[in-house]
């Protein structure tokens, strides 16, 4: 098989097995701390959610299988599986569950250092935990002096730089870069269109940003 074949093939295999556990994922989770009595991540994302969440997953797998260097794809994976599923969760409820960022975060790591083992890489999980602490760092110093995102964010940020740092450093700043970018014309759209200003979720931009600059680069 070819390259691309194979990245076809674990990509739609990964993104459907996502999709088939996202129920249980849900469910699994806690609700946050200031959510009404009785809420919950399953019914608040019922309906097509797994489905939609599943067909985004396989689009970025692909790109990412196919784009990213051997040893950095399977940190990727997870960005393109758990990543999507926290920037579904963050776009449908506001909340970017913390049980969720942990285990993204801790599977990226190992992640990281699987590829690093298996190509004998070992300045990437260097560059990767690089970029991860500044990542954190730079969301945690937007969050403390505008409080305009939740910590959920600073969590995510970490995940996504410790994921785009296999690439590099700078890529993984680019990534963190281009999110802003697409939030801010985002909130533009949307304040031209509704007339009005609203808060909306930063998750889905910030997970995008990394795979803009994979593609590009």
């Amino acid at each position: 098989m070819t390259d691309m074949a194979v990245s076809l093939a674990v990509g739609l295999g990964l993104a459907t097995l996502l999709a088939l556990a996202t129920p249980l994922i849900l469910r699994s989770l806690p609700p946050p701390d200031d959510a009404a009595l009785g809420w919950s991540y399953a019914t608040a994302c019922m309906g097509w959610f797994a489905p939609i969440v599943g067909v985004t997953s396989g689009i970025t797998l692909v790109a990412a299988l196919c784009r990213a260097p051997p040893g950095a794809r399977p940190a990727w994976a997870v960005l393109a599986t758990l990543g999507v599923l926290l920037a579904g969760i963050d776009a449908r409820t506001g909340y970017l569950p913390r049980r969720l960022c942990w285990v993204a975060i801790a599977l990226a790591a190992v992640a990281v250092g699987v590829g690093a083992t298996v190509t004998g890489d070992w300045t990437m999980p260097v560059t990767s935990a690089a970029a991860g602490a500044l990542g954190w760092a730079i969301l945690l110093l937007v969050w403390r002096l505008s409080r305009s995102l939740g910590f959920g964010d600073v969590r995510l940020a970490g995940l996504v730089g410790l994921v785009a740092g296999t690439i590099g450093v700078t890529q993984a700043l680019g990534g963190i870069a281009v999110g802003a970018v697409l939030a801010a014309v985002a909130g533009v759209v949307r304040a031209f269109v509704t007339r009005r200003a609203a808060s909306y979720p930063f998750g889905p931009f910030l997970v995008a940003g990394p795979f803009v600059v994979l593609m590009l680069c």
